[in-house]
């Protein structure tokens, strides 16, 4: 999960709901322009890996919250090694390219995800159930002849 607006609200609802164990993956740095919607930072954490903050905070409201955090930006193998670790995927990430990949990887690995996004005022969301062979967000066209 990512930590765009959609990723601190769910990993703060997901922390207060006593989940067994979260693992939440953000390469960025907190910024100025994040705290409108990003309701797990302040202005005193600008700078910090939003990654970081985002343990801090949920270690704060849940003391038995467990997590594995990445601070980086995924590539293949990490996102191979994040997606079997996991039993349910929830993304929340703003990167099409990077929400893509992370499909495909779960329909690999037959693992399900919930895909999350917002757009100025919607919000949209599914559950693809990929460990039961449903389809993927995006299928390759057929060949034509």
């Amino acid at each position: 999960m990512a930590g765009c607006a959609l990723g601190c609200t769910a990993a703060l609802y997901l922390g207060a709901a006593w989940v067994g164990h979260l693992v939440l993956v953000d390469f960025d740095n907190i910024r100025l322009s994040n705290l409108q919607r990003q309701i797990l930072h302040y202005d005193e954490r600008i700078g910090m890996t939003k990654v970081e903050w985002a343990q801090l905070e949920l270690s704060a409201h849940q003391p038995t919250y467990s997590h594995r955090d990445a601070i980086y930006q995924l590539d293949d193998k990490h996102m191979v090694a994040h997606i079997a670790a996991c039993d349910l995927l929830l993304d929340c990430f703003d990167n099409v390219s990077t929400r893509d990949r992370l499909n495909h990887l779960c329909h690999e690995q037959r693992k399900d995800l919930v895909s999350g996004a917002a757009i100025y005022l919607e919000g949209p969301a599914q559950r693809i159930h990929l460990s039961a062979g449903g389809a993927m967000l995006s299928c390759p066209e057929p060949a034509v002849r």
